[in-house]
């Protein structure tokens, strides 16, 4: 009898532990998969702000879309800025025009704020909702809307074929997927309507207030230390978002800042202006005590804004090169990678990452990490772009390509790695950061 006993409580613990397991390694993988879909939705909005048209706005959208939902169908309806038609545009298909009447049934519809979808409404109120649609989405068979409506009125509906019920985390990755493309198609309008050569005494202002505030120290040496920041602007680029700050401590420690920020045109220059003064700011204060952990804070509570924060990716180093030691802390689409020569020729060590932008979140920690920068090693900070066009398989390994490139200056191995990632679509101006230990 007792041991009859002993195996049922030894089977019922036996089972309990299982069943525990099983729960944390699905909350794990779920855990993974809401990072992955997070970055690809940011990623998705950073580049879509770069796009040079509407439909190339919306092929990016589609192809979020798919990657995170598997969504299908997906299609957007808008004003054009001469009010004189109703667009449309479709996943595969050129853009098209219907009258602006059309656009007046839409108005008359009972939006409401937030994802509508099939499934959660009665047929009747999804009839009612969808009816001035009606051409357009049951060609479609889309079962997911969602309507813009800003200061009480409609701007956009974005509609899509999920094929499945929503679960708790689509909400807000939907919502911050629309608001990427709402974002994105008005600063193409917003451009379009503004003429260059309106702006031409404002670009020249601006230019000259940013170099009045930033450093523009692109390289610089001292003791067993060299470093070079390489711009990246386009040569379309008017104004250019990419911003950096190159420091030496009093203690002979140097403090790297590089990064971009998500505005376009004469915004994303004073930006960076203003980001720049926040690092002065910052450096005031915190004197030696500097950490890139803190520094990426900092920056980060002066881009918060509870509506409409402004997002920057950026990376922080604060290199000691009589300790052979250099911190790091980074924020968004950034990587970061040590290259070190040994008997077999060129190794590469990624430092992986998994942080928002700066500016979306307030309760962020930016850790600083910590690594090893022996005698000739490089360290290099780079887009994620350019990273995965690199190397594709963002793992440790061998590289041939750099074998011969141990000696060369920092400007030539710049020009390595940008050849390494030749094939990599433009969608970023973030500088690339070279520091090298040695002379």
């Amino acid at each position: 009898m007792w041991l009859f006993f002993v195996l049922l409580v030894a089977n019922g613990f036996l089972a309990w532990l299982l069943a525990t397991l099983w729960t944390r390694r699905r909350r794990g993988r779920e855990a993974a998969e809401i990072e992955r879909d997070l970055e690809l939705v940011l990623n998705h909005a950073s580049a879509s702000l770069h796009a040079r048209s509407l439909q190339e706005v919306f092929e990016r959208a589609t192809n979020c879309a798919r990657d995170v939902w598997g969504g299908t169908g997906v299609m957007l309806v808008y004003l054009s800025s001469d009010r004189g038609a109703c667009r449309v545009l479709r996943w595969g298909q050129s853009e098209h025009s219907l009258p602006a009447s059309y656009w007046d049934e839409l108005l008359a519809a009972p939006w409401t704020l937030g994802i509508l979808t099939q499934a959660a409404l009665e047929p009747a109120q999804w009839q009612r909702l969808t009816e001035p649609l009606a051409a357009l989405f049951h060609d479609q068979a889309v079962d997911l809307i969602i309507p813009w409506i800003e200061r009480d009125k409609l701007v956009c509906v974005t509609g899509m074929r999920m094929g499945r019920p929503l679960q708790e985390r689509d909400y807000a990755l939907l919502d911050l997927w629309n608001m990427g493309v709402i974002q994105a198609c008005a600063n193409h309008v917003i451009e379009g309507r503004v003429a260059p050569p309106d702006l031409a005494g404002e670009v020249e202002q601006a230019n000259r207030l940013v170099q009045g505030f930033s450093s523009r120290k692109v390289r610089g040496e001292l003791a067993g230390l060299s470093w070079l920041i390489h711009e990246r602007r386009h040569s379309d680029d008017q104004f250019g978002n990419a911003f950096w700050d190159a420091r030496l401590l009093s203690d002979g420690r140097l403090v790297v800042i590089a990064g971009e920020n998500i505005a376009t045109g004469l915004a994303a220059s004073m930006l960076s202006t203003a980001i720049n003064g926040c690092c002065d700011t910052l450096h005031e204060l915190a004197g030696d005590e500097i950490t890139p952990g803190r520094v990426l804070a900092h920056i980060n509570r002066f881009l918060w804004r509870r509506i409409n924060p402004l997002g920057m990716a950026c990376i922080a180093l604060v290199v000691d090169p009589q300790a052979g030691r250099i911190e790091h802390a980074v924020a968004g689409p950034l990587a970061l990678w040590r290259l070190r020569w040994g008997e077999q020729g060129a190794e590469l060590q990624p430092y992986p990452h998994r942080t928002p932008l700066l500016g979306d979140r307030l309760d962020v920690d930016f850790e600083s990490r910590v690594g090893q920068m022996s005698e000739g090693d490089v360290f290099l900070a780079l887009p994620q772009s350019l990273s995965a066009a690199a190397w594709p398989h963002q793992r440790a390994g061998r590289d041939p390509r750099f074998d011969s490139a141990q000696q060369a200056p920092l400007e030539q191995l710049g020009q390595y790695v940008l050849g390494a990632a030749a094939n990599a679509t433009r969608g970023d101006s973030a500088p690339l950061v070279l520091v090298r230990r040695g002379e």
